[in-house]
């Protein structure tokens, strides 16, 4: 693993009030984002010319002018490709205003439809279907499928 490769990136953001708030205004600050902090680490698995995928860290924290609280957004994940498409696996953690903790599992698969070509065309306009599998971690599961253009 190179240490030269290691690709991250913070972001912050602050949002600005105004100092005059009509009713309607004020109504819609309760979900509105007061400050934002957003940190991403990518590393790419690479031992030679041989690539082994990547792993990342990120993370999102922010508050609210409304003071209740703030929100918190973390995941660890994998992505690698193999012979026919690319799949990812990520553990998620959320935390709402009231410090709720989420966990949550996603599984995703991305599968070229020219693999399944004679002649490596697209398939029916579609380049690609693409699955993901996301489990709450206590027995909620759900799966999307869709083909991308």
């Amino acid at each position: 693993m190179n240490a030269a490769s290691l690709q991250d990136s913070v972001k912050h953001q602050q949002y600005a009030q105004q100092s005059y708030r009509s009713g309607d205004e004020l109504y819609d600050d309760y979900q509105r984002t007061k400050n934002q902090v957003q940190i991403s680490i990518n590393q790419p698995l690479n031992q030679g010319e041989t690539t082994w995928g990547s792993v990342y860290v990120s993370g999102t924290w922010q508050d609210y002018w409304n003071d209740a609280g703030s929100t918190a957004n973390y995941s660890v994940g994998y992505n690698n490709s193999f012979a026919y498409g690319s799949y990812s696996v990520s553990l998620q953690r959320a935390y709402d205003q009231n410090g709720s903790k989420d966990d949550s599992v996603y599984l995703s698969f991305s599968i070229p439809l020219s693999m399944f070509s004679h002649n490596g065309e697209r398939s029916g306009g579609f380049s690609n279907i693409n699955m993901g599998l996301r489990s709450d971690m206590k027995g909620g599961t759900n799966v999307q499928l869709h083909r991308q253009r």
